[in-house]
């Protein structure tokens, strides 16, 4: 089975997703290092994914399609207690995008009355229920990633009039307040990774000349929104995910070809593939870099095989230091 990573446990040691199995079609996985891959599919459900794992690697989220009901319905599973329903209204779609590192919070889309162009981000928690999340708009909407304690929230909202209308990063804070973060300069941005301690969100934002380009942001920086790429040979870039310590990585296109990214404080951006080149078994070329681990040392994402197509990694930068 063909897999493709979207998320890491703390410790490296777990990392789930999508992937295709000619017998059963699209499915979620799992993955634990030194175990084999192993699908995620409870009863009548079809076209699966796995987008988020908690911190000790026992919780899933993500979501498919219930053949009963013709919805996108999220997962919620727990490896030893099994799955449990998150979605009281079966009649809207919801997708589950991501995880707090403690596995109580899930946040993502839900469909609004509208239909899907009406997406609302929401919270959901086992004590708490379903929120649906204050928005600018009230439309087209959604939340992709959560603090290890869930009080901090990052996505994009729907901001502007008329058919000025552009997606902006955006957080929410527990205590029932909002705020944009911005851009580095042009109309768009989008908030995709929070650091644990929801002290510092990644994504991407337009520039002043419309290309596409990685950002750290931090409530007390001067600027608040960083530019990553500055000084590199990327031409645009996106940042997906940041670490304990600020080590941030992503996709960008670097000389004409798609390549992970790993950012430090110390060493700036760089491509995984000129950083790790002597670790790379020959001809693979990393795409995309979609999560890191809570201490940095393992990231994961997709790779470019020259036989296979597109397959997933985990690369352990620890051990190529």
């Amino acid at each position: 089975m063909g897999v493709i990573p979207n998320a890491i446990s703390d410790d490296g040691r777990v990392v789930v997703g999508e992937g295709y199995n000619p017998r059963s079609g699209y499915v979620a996985f799992w993955y634990q290092t030194g175990q084999r891959v192993r699908e995620i599919k409870p009863p009548m459900w079809v076209t699966l994914r796995a987008t988020g794992v908690s911190a000790d690697g026992l919780t899933i989220v993500g979501y498919g399609v219930n053949t009963s009901v013709e919805h996108q319905i999220p997962i919620f599973w727990h490896r030893r207690e099994g799955f449990m329903e998150i979605n009281d209204n079966p009649d809207r779609d919801m997708r589950a995008l991501g995880i707090s590192g403690d596995g109580r919070v899930v946040v993502g889309i839900l469909d609004g009355p509208g239909g899907f162009g009406a997406a609302r981000p929401f919270r959901w928690s086992a004590t708490e229920g379903l929120l649906e999340l204050e928005t600018l708009d009230g439309r087209q909407s959604g939340a992709r990633a959560v603090s290890y304690n869930g009080k901090v929230i990052v996505g994009n909202d729907w901001v502007g009039e008329g058919e000025l209308k552009v997606f902006r990063a955006y957080r929410w804070l527990s205590d029932g307040k909002a705020e944009l973060l911005g851009s580095l300069g042009g109309e768009t941005s989008e908030g995709a990774g929070v650091s644990a301690d929801g002290s510092v969100i990644v994504g991407s934002s337009q520039t002043s000349d419309g290309s596409y380009h990685a950002y750290r942001w931090t409530r007390y920086g001067s600027p608040r929104m960083q530019q990553l790429d500055l000084g590199t040979q990327f031409i645009n870039s996106f940042g997906t995910a940041v670490s304990n310590q600020g080590h941030i990585v992503g996709s960008g296109l670097e000389r004409g070809v798609t390549s992970a990214f790993l950012w430090t404080p110390l060493d700036g951006l760089k491509s995984l593939n000129e950083r790790f080149r002597s670790a790379l078994p020959r001809g693979i070329t990393l795409h995309s870099a979609e999560d890191i681990s809570a201490d940095g040392r393992w990231i994961t994402g997709r790779a470019l095989h020259p036989r296979r197509g597109i397959i997933g990694y985990i690369l352990d930068t620890g051990r190529q230091k």
